[in-house]
């Protein structure tokens, strides 16, 4: 199993905040597992900022079989000024997604998972 440690980043419509934040994506032999957990402060209506943000707890986890995994995108968010892994998978939605800072952080997610995803990358 290969873990990659994410970092909870400040988005437009998420402010994460607090110590317990717990966000992994972990690489298995058949299957990849992503794991979210964290406090945030988010717009109540997203639509509407000016109504006010409240504090909410995200916390979810997707499990994905390698065999569905249909492609794997590394692509620089201009408008939020942020790195984004997105990983597709057939059947269900939403991909797995998550962000980084700095391209070379995203570079050496991305790289990890694309070893895996062609079997270059032994768990």
């Amino acid at each position: 199993m290969k873990r990659i440690d994410i970092i909870p980043i400040k988005l437009e419509n998420q402010e994460p905040f607090g110590d317990d934040a717990a966000m992994w994506v972990e690489l298995h032999d058949k299957y990849i597992k992503m794991r979210h957990k964290f406090m945030a402060r988010e717009p109540i209506d997203i639509d509407d900022k000016a109504m006010g943000w409240e504090d909410v707890r995200n916390d979810y986890e997707m499990i994905a079989r390698k065999e569905f995994i249909a492609g794997i995108e590394k692509q620089w968010l201009s408008k939020s000024k942020k790195w984004a892994i997105y990983i597709m998978i057939e059947g269900i939605s939403p991909d797995m997604k998550w962000y980084y800072k700095t391209e070379t952080k995203a570079t050496e997610a991305y790289d990890i998972v694309q070893g895996w995803l062609l079997g270059t990358l032994i768990v």
